[in-house]
This record gives structure tokens, sequence and C-alpha cells, in this order.
């Protein structure tokens, strides 16, 4: 867009579903990208205050995080092994 100098709702965005095989296509506005643009940004400084030194990526010590105890969520985990040992 940016890059481009094409205004976003000029673009139609396709999303492809590999799992489900459909495809949907829509428009973004500019207060839709600049919505998503702070919602990137928020997520990296989320992110980012896990780090003990963001600068250098590196995490607190993992005693420092807590663990969820949902099964819900922990059925869905990607991270199981890290908290069964």
């Amino acid at each position: 867009m940016e890059k481009w100098h094409i205004p976003p709702d000029s673009m139609e965005v396709v999303e492809y579903n590999l799992q489900a095989n459909t495809t949907n296509s829509f428009t973004v506005s500019m207060a839709e990208v600049e919505g998503i643009k702070g919602y990137i940004k928020g997520s990296v400084k989320d992110m980012k205050s896990l780090l003990k030194d963001p600068g250098k990526n590196i995490p607190f010590e993992e005693d420092q995080f807590s663990k969820v105890e949902d099964g819900g969520v922990i059925s869905r985990c990607n991270f199981k092994k890290v908290c069964r040992g």
C-alpha cells in the first residue's frame, strides 16, 4: 500500500483457507489498516515486556512466568512439553 502508493480500499484482499478449501475476498479501509498496525505494535510491545533484555532478545527466567491451570487452554497449547518437563 504505502510502498506502492495505493490506497488500501482500492485493493482486494483474498483470504485462502486451505483446510476448508474456501476463499473470502474483501477490502479494508485506511482506518482498519491503522488499527491493525496499532494491534501489531501493541503485541510486539507486550512480547518485549517479557524480555529481560529486549535488545538481545533475552527472556526472564522460566520461574518468572505463571503456568495456566485451565484444561481448555492447555489442550490447545503448543508448549506442553515445556510445562510438563
